[in-house]
């Protein structure tokens, strides 16, 4: 049933301290894990007022909600934030990939199940280093498990017209912007990371105008 208060108090009556008490008591058990589903009307009634402010984090750029959070890359870091280099001098392309350093973020979610939405954009620039085929391949992960819907190849910068040849590319057509979302449902609750890996032949690609979201919504 609905919250009753244990005590009233009508006109010209002494209001006692342990009643006022008892009903504050009251009212504290009963929001805090007593209200049931036929407490709440069935029409809509919440609105703006009624939802608790979130909780900003400047040091990572962290919103926590109280219907989920928002992390992402501080918009003073745009567009020069460079997280450094991928390459073979992590892993190769026939190698397993591995995370990339400097690509991750940390979350904590207060409820479970959460479905959360990673996007990203990234810049890799393949350079072209005399006639060898370049390959590199990405693709972000959370909490480490391989996550294939992410996964994305890189394109070295050569010119098609000159195969072969390993002549730098002289234009930019070919760098590209990289544009990759997913979807991870069910994540539990408690703390979790995101992190881009890689593997490639080229031995050094730099990084640039590397930004991301983390989207989570905890499920009703």
């Amino acid at each position: 049933m609905a919250y009753s208060a244990p005590n009233t108090f009508s006109n010209a009556t002494k209001i006692e301290a342990a009643k006022v008490q008892e009903n504050v008591d009251t009212l504290k058990a009963y929001i805090n894990g007593n209200i049931v589903a036929g407490d709440v009307a069935n029409t809509a009634f919440v609105e703006p007022r009624h939802i608790m402010k979130g909780l900003y984090h400047p040091s990572d750029n962290r919103y926590e909600m109280v219907s989920g959070l928002y992390i992402g890359t501080s918009t003073s870091d745009l567009p020069v934030f460079n997280p450094g280099y991928a390459g073979s001098y992590l892993a190769s392309f026939s190698d397993s990939r591995v995370p990339i350093p400097g690509t991750g973020a940390s979350f904590y979610l207060e409820h479970g199940a959460a479905d959360v939405i990673i996007s990203i954009c990234i810049n890799p620039r393949g350079l072209a280093v005399n006639d060898t085929e370049q390959q590199f391949r990405f693709d972000f992960r959370l909490d480490g498990a391989i996550n294939n819907n992410s996964s994305f190849f890189g394109a070295k910068e050569t010119s098609p017209e000159s195969a072969g040849s390993g002549a730098d590319l002289p234009g930019c057509y070919r760098r590209r912007s990289y544009n990759v979302s997913a979807l991870f449902s069910d994540v539990s609750a408690g703390n979790h990371e995101f992190r881009i890996y890689c593997s490639s032949n080229d031995r050094a690609i730099p990084l640039t105008n590397y930004s991301y979201t983390v989207q989570a919504y905890y499920q009703l």
